[in-house]
């Protein structure tokens, strides 16, 4: 069996890593795709011959790369007539409109996340090429486990004692451990190739268990022998935190616009062709760490001020046991 990952992110390292031995994988950087900086030659003879394609990469400073990739891609597959299985990577944030309910203060007037957006449209793209392609579409929810983005942030908020959270960490979110994930996806490949027959849906929202902000933190003191209840949360409100002045309003508001996506999307092309990188807020959040003090940004409030109900998912939703 044949397999190529198209994304280096954890998962697709933590997939590589429990490769049994006799299944043969190409992985290659959704980022170095988009750019070029590949054998295409090489590249196209991999896509032919393979019997599954992960697609789990987004490039995160080319919107308009993400959107062309897929549809070349999926161009490709449909003129070779490849009978494949082709595995797409979605994110929960992109139906959150129909599986998270927000509290009755957070009522912002926009709300623009141009990853929930691209994931959309990339979405609508396998839609037009499934009577043509053998798709399956995994919708995830927060990916926690050792090495996952989610998993490091909530280490990073046990250096806080002070930490302000929507409702104080209490709304519902649903999590699904990386190994668990990988594990699963390997039983599920397998299955799928050798007869047809695996959990595996043209749409699906897999998840492990729910649990809130407060209680992961709750697990993870004591796991650290510190007594969780001297961490004082505090409850806030989008109205009265990100909004304490009128200029800081309007700032907050037009990155959240589609015009500030558009702004975004003239920045990315403008740094390709002058060949400059677009500028990054890493060094900006490093300092923030190591405070008695933490409160989540304007992305990560929009995030934890709502709850999840997964009887709203509408598709099959299938939880995953270890």
């Amino acid at each position: 069996m044949k397999i190529l990952i198209l994304g280096k992110g954890k998962i697709a390292e933590k997939f590589n890593l429990m490769n049994p031995g006799n299944i043969s994988i190409y992985n290659y950087s959704i980022r170095d795709l988009i750019s070029n900086s590949y054998n295409s030659s090489e590249f196209n003879s991999i896509v032919k011959s393979v019997d599954v394609i992960i697609y789990l990469g987004y490039h995160h400073k080319s919107f308009f790369g993400n959107y062309r990739f897929l549809l070349k891609i999926l161009k490709g597959l449909k003129k070779n007539e490849w009978e494949g299985n082709f595995i797409f990577f979605n994110t929960q944030s992109s139906i959150s409109e129909s599986i998270i309910k927000k509290r009755n203060y957070d009522k912002p007037k926009v709300n623009f996340d141009i990853y929930s957006f691209t994931k959309k449209l990339q979405s609508k793209i396998l839609y037009k090429f499934e009577n043509h392609i053998k798709i399956f579409e995994l919708y995830l929810p927060v990916v926690i486990g050792k090495g996952s983005n989610a998993e490091s942030f909530y280490d990073r908020l046990t250096y806080y004692n002070e930490i302000s959270f929507p409702n104080k960490g209490k709304n519902r979110i649903a999590y699904l451990d990386i190994d668990l994930l990988t594990t699963w996806l390997w039983r599920q490949i397998g299955n799928q190739v050798i007869d047809g027959k695996s959990q595996l849906e043209r749409k699906l929202y897999l998840y492990e268990f729910i649990s809130t902000p407060h209680d992961i933190l709750s697990m993870k003191y004591e796991k650290l022998g510190i007594d969780f209840s001297s961490v004082i949360f505090i409850d806030f409100n989008l109205k009265y935190d990100y909004s304490s002045s009128y200029m800081s309003e309007i700032k907050f508001r037009f990155k959240k616009s589609i015009l500030g996506l558009l702004v975004v999307i003239l920045k990315e092309q403008v740094c390709l062709l002058l060949n400059k990188p677009v500028s990054s807020n890493a060094v900006e959040i490093i300092k923030k760490d190591f405070k008695l003090h933490y409160k989540v940004n304007e992305d990560e409030y929009f995030f934890y001020s709502r709850s999840i109900f997964l009887e709203l998912v509408p598709f099959k939703v299938l939880k995953i046991y270890r």
